[in-house]
C-alpha cells in the first residue's frame, strides 16, 4: 500500500496525501457555497453550517492519517477473515491459526493505547496528529478483540444463526455498538472474559 502511493506520487509528481486533503477540503468549500446559494435556507441553518464546515475542515487534516490507517488494517482484517472461512471448509488442516473467537492482543500494547490517550490530552501540532493515529489504530484493535469475544460468547451459548445475523446488523447500525465492543476488547486486558475456570480435582494419594 505504501510502495503503491509512493510510486503514484512520483509519477504523477504530487504528494498524495496533500492532493487528498486538498480535495477534501475543497469539498467542503464548494458544499458550504452550494447551500449558500440557497434562499431558502433560515440565517440560523447558515450559520450552523459554517460552524460545521469550518470545524471538519479543522479535523480532517489531524484524524486523517489515523482514519487511513484503520483503512489498512481494516483491510487485512477482512481478508485474514475470508481466508480463515475458505480455508477451514476446504483444508482445515492447513490452518495456520486459531479461531477468530480465541484472538488475543498482547496484554502490554494496553501502555500504547493509554500513552496515545496521555498525548492526545497534553499533545498539540504534529505530536497531537500522531496520538489521534495511534488511538484509533489501537482503538480498533481492541474493537477486533471485543468482537472476538462477542463471537466467543455467541458460540457458548449456542445462540442461533438468525440471531447472529440480527446482532451483528444491529452492531454494524449502531455507533455505540461499536464503542462498547471496543471498551470489551479493552476491559479484557484485566478481566480476560474467555478464561476458562478448572477445578482442581483432590489428589487421592
Amino acid at each position: 500500500w505504501v510502495i503503491f502511493w509512493i510510486g503514484y506520487g512520483s509519477i504523477q509528481e504530487t504528494n498524495p496525501y496533500q492532493y487528498l486533503l486538498e480535495i477534501l477540503d475543497t469539498g467542503f468549500a464548494q458544499t458550504y457555497a452550494y447551500y449558500l446559494k440557497d434562499t431558502t435556507l433560515p440565517p440560523e441553518s447558515i450559520v450552523q453550517l459554517e460552524q460545521a464546515v469550518n470545524e471538519l475542515r479543522r479535523i480532517i487534516p489531524m484524524i486523517l492519517p489515523g482514519i487511513l490507517c484503520c483503512t489498512v488494517l481494516i483491510t487485512v482484517w477482512l481478508n485474514l477473515v475470508f481466508s480463515s472461512i475458505i480455508l477451514t471448509r476446504l483444508k482445515p488442516a492447513h490452518l495456520p491459526w486459531k479461531k477468530y473467537s480465541q484472538w488475543r492482543l498482547p496484554d502490554k500494547l494496553i501502555w500504547v493505547l493509554i500513552a496515545a490517550g496521555i498525548m492526545l490530552l497534553i499533545g498539540q501540532g504534529i505530536l497531537g496528529q500522531a496520538a489521534v493515529a495511534i488511538f484509533l489504530t489501537i482503538g480498533l484493535l481492541y474493537f477486533f478483540q471485543g468482537l472476538a469475544i462477542f463471537i466467543y460468547m455467541l458460540d457458548k451459548w449456542n445462540v442461533p444463526v438468525y440471531l447472529r445475523i440480527l446482532m451483528y446488523g444491529i452492531l454494524i447500525l449502531q455507533s455505540y455498538g461499536l464503542i462498547l465492543l471496543t471498551l470489551v476488547g479493552i476491559t479484557d486486558v484485566w478481566f480476560n472474559f474467555r478464561l476458562k475456570k478448572t477445578i482442581d480435582k483432590p489428589n487421592d494419594d
